[in-house]
């Protein structure tokens, strides 16, 4: 579970006067695949970081309860100039996971094990993609978290992407962030939309549209 108790944070630059977040309280657990409907500029990536406890918030507390991902995809946690076995290695310990578990989901997905013996630098922006894909859902979470991108582009890989992704979150909730309405239609049960610094309940992607739309409207009008 995650809760966000009146969280607030500022945006970066506006010396305190301009929020991304503004006093949310919000709960998401294990049960549910929220999808958040965000623009660009709305501080998707930030809400992201709040929810893996990456980025602390200015005012307020984060609560999590259980295991939270960082974001899928995500290749930070890569060093360039390791080998990718190495990587694994600094991964499962950190992350108390077993690497030959980490492996062989890295392995299934890219179907090659010649890549194991590669520095991640060496690798093409596609092979960094789908490994650090593979890495990010091969450690078990109680909630992944998405910031806009969910899938590989990968053609190759893709179908056994989606059969993983698909088999965690039958245990594990979800939180992804986007831009995307087919996509958080695709993979979202519940749908709310990041607008006014707040994070609101929407009935659905078409209903969140309309809302943003709205409030863009009624902010060129002001």
């Amino acid at each position: 579970m995650i809760f966000l108790d009146s969280v607030s944070v500022y945006r970066p630059g506006s010396h305190r006067q301009a929020f991304i977040l503004h006093e949310q309280t919000a709960c998401f657990d294990k049960s549910s695949r929220v999808g958040i409907l965000a623009p660009p500029g709305t501080g998707r990536t930030t809400l992201a970081r709040l929810l893996c406890n990456i980025q602390p918030p200015d005012a307020g507390n984060v609560f999590i309860e259980g295991r939270v991902s960082w974001p899928i995809g995500y290749a930070g946690l890569l060093h360039p100039h390791l080998t990718l076995a190495k990587n694994l290695g600094y991964i499962a310990s950190l992350t108390c996971t077993d690497r030959k578990y980490i492996e062989a989901i890295t392995s299934w997905i890219c179907e090659d094990d010649r890549i194991f013996s590669r520095t991640v630098g060496s690798l093409t922006p596609g092979e960094r993609g789908t490994v650090s894909f593979a890495v990010s859902l091969a450690v078990p979470s109680d909630i992944y978290i998405a910031d806009e991108k969910i899938m590989i582009s990968d053609p190759n890989a893709l179908e056994r992407a989606e059969r993983l992704l698909q088999k965690r979150l039958e245990t594990s909730g979800l939180v992804f962030i986007s831009r995307n309405a087919r996509q958080l239609e695709q993979w979202c049960d519940t749908q709310k939309v990041l607008i006014s610094s707040r994070i609101l309940d929407c009935h659905d992607v078409k209903t969140g549209q309309k809302m943003l739309d709205l409030a863009a409207k009624a902010s060129l009008e002001s």
